[in-house]
């Protein structure tokens, strides 16, 4: 944690990188991506020279490089980053608890989100949870303000719908005790759950207020239109719905993140829209291109591919292609055995799916 043995040459390069990286973070906060991969890869070329490969600020350089690499989609390298800079923190916690465990705490919060998004809920829960008792032990209440709205996000995916809502409750409160007021991703997370719990009129409502809240156009707004759309088709407003995601998808097309996984799943909703107004062709190639993007940036087994891939079947199967509809379903199935509790809704679907076709194919 000393800087003693370094040159004045030295420290003065490490206070340079220190300001660069706290510029490619703004940099990053504002949606100028590539300017802040470029500088953050300088800084981290910069801090190992200086400092070395076990100093925790290296570690903070790798860990904005994952975060980068988290903006625009690439979980195997956020995935990677993050790990690197969590052994690093790890290996300076004794001693050095109360600088490091920060720091350390943010850092499983990102490996939760990651997790999150490659359908690895429980490792999620695990590391988000260990995040949330290190800043409980700093008293750390604005750390635990987002970390609380991140345990939310992963017990909805994992289909914990109630002990999301609490949570949830929770972080605002956190929020409150802070005197932080609630930003929109706080809304489009209420406007998920409700629609998770079938609540599509609550879910257009919390959509609506955190389109609201965005104070520019861009790769979040665009989140927030597909969550309204997802509200409007589940009341049957179809038309409208593939309106927002159209003008969704061509937010995502013009930002810097346009190989997200949030563009498969904004293809695989628009599908299911298009599949309502009766538009099977086009759905299909909805389909196909959501299923391409998310193995292309969340890798195969994931319960999002098992998702598509079992609309994709049904899709298949009431065009009279039961053979490809029950390969499909096969491959959706098997993942979801292996990734997904029994009750979880997208294994349900799966499930029931399947039987139909089977019983189809034997009748």
């Amino acid at each position: 944690m000393s800087s003693e043995g370094s040159s004045e040459s030295d420290e003065v390069r490490w206070q340079r990188a220190a300001e660069q990286l706290d510029e490619s973070a703004a940099l990053l906060d504002e949606g100028r991506i590539g300017e802040a991969l470029a500088l953050t890869r300088i800084c981290v070329g910069e801090l190992e020279a200086v400092v070395g490969a076990e100093h925790p600020d290296f570690a903070n350089a790798l860990q904005l490089l994952g975060e980068i690499a988290l903006a625009l989609g690439d979980t195997a390298e956020a995935n990677a980053q993050f790990e690197s800079a969590r052994a690093i923190y790890e290996r300076h916690m004794l001693g050095h608890r109360d600088i490091v465990g920060p720091l350390r705490a943010s850092v499983l919060e990102l490996l939760a989100r990651t997790r999150t998004m490659i359908g690895r809920y429980d490792e999620a829960e695990s590391l988000i949870r260990e995040a949330i008792g290190e800043s409980e032990r700093l008293g750390d209440t604005v750390a635990l303000a987002g970390q609380t709205q991140t345990l939310g996000v992963v017990l909805r995916f994992a289909g914990r719908y109630q002990a999301a809502a609490e949570v949830y409750a929770r972080s605002a409160e956190l929020h409150d005790q802070c005197g932080i007021a609630l930003g929109p991703e706080h809304f489009h997370n209420l406007a998920g759950l409700a629609l998770a719990r079938g609540d599509a009129e609550s879910a257009e409502l919390h959509a609506r207020r955190a389109i609201a809240l965005r104070d520019h156009e861009g790769f979040e707004l665009a989140a927030d239109l597909c969550g309204l759309a997802d509200a409007l088709a589940e009341q049957g407003r179809h038309q409208d719905a593939e309106r927002h995601y159209r003008r969704a998808l061509e937010l995502y097309a013009s930002s810097e993140r346009a190989e997200h996984p949030e563009i498969a799943y904004a293809l695989h909703n628009l599908a299911d829209t298009l599949t309502a107004l009766g538009r099977p062709d086009q759905a299909e190639g909805a389909y196909r291109e959501s299923l391409a993007r998310k193995l292309a940036t969340l890798g195969p087994g994931t319960p999002d591919e098992a998702g598509t891939r079992n609309n994709l079947a049904a899709l298949l199967a009431e065009r009279g292609r039961l053979a490809e509809a029950l390969d499909q379903s096969k491959r959706a199935c098997t993942i979801v055995s292996d990734r997904l509790s029994p009750d979880h809704p997208i294994r349900l679907a799966c499930q029931a799916l399947a039987a139909r076709l089977g019983r189809a194919a034997t009748s």
